[in-house]
């Protein structure tokens, strides 16, 4: 009986490390706990060293990935080399086109701490759609908002340097 007790409070405490995680993230922020217990079976956790590529420019992409912990930098490249775009750190995520688009990397995104992650693959989010369509249907809007806030953001970028010509 001891085993089995040990191995559900680990569980307990496992699953509501993982809803706080989540909920600092803006697609998760506004999820239930209820909600995300029905996401939470869909992921999976990878934790990556400081220096280590967690995906790269060009390649396929097939999963988006939530900073649990740690600092990332995404990186682009550039006739100088390499360009840092942008860091990005517990909360925030990044590969959000991957779960909608068969289209290659746009980015390297390179580990500046240790980094702790939870990946969704895109046939995990297909999971979700099929078991929870009101989940589903919920995180799609949510990454939909996300990708258009991150495109208006490139536009006033280019605007300005439009401006500044």
């Amino acid at each position: 009986m001891l085993n089995f007790s040990f191995f559900l409070w680990g569980y307990i405490f496992r699953e509501r490390e993982e809803i706080e995680a989540l909920k600092k993230s803006l697609i998760f922020n506004k999820f239930t706990k209820k909600e995300l217990k029905k996401v939470i079976p869909h992921l999976y956790r990878r934790t990556y060293a400081k220096g280590e590529t967690i995906v790269k420019y060009g390649e396929p992409g097939f999963a988006l990935y939530i900073i649990s912990s740690g600092k990332v930098s995404v990186e682009v490249p550039s006739n100088e080399g390499t360009l840092v775009v942008d860091e990005l750190t517990v909360g925030e995520f990044f590969g959000e086109m991957a779960l909608v688009s068969d289209n290659f990397r746009s980015a390297t995104v390179i580990a500046k701490t240790e980094t702790c992650v939870y990946v969704m693959p895109r046939s995990a989010l297909e999971e979700v759609v099929k078991l929870h369509p009101e989940v589903g249907a919920k995180l799609l809007l949510n990454i939909a908002k996300v990708i258009a806030e991150r495109l208006n953001k490139v536009n006033e970028k280019l605007a300005s340097l439009n401006d500044s010509k």
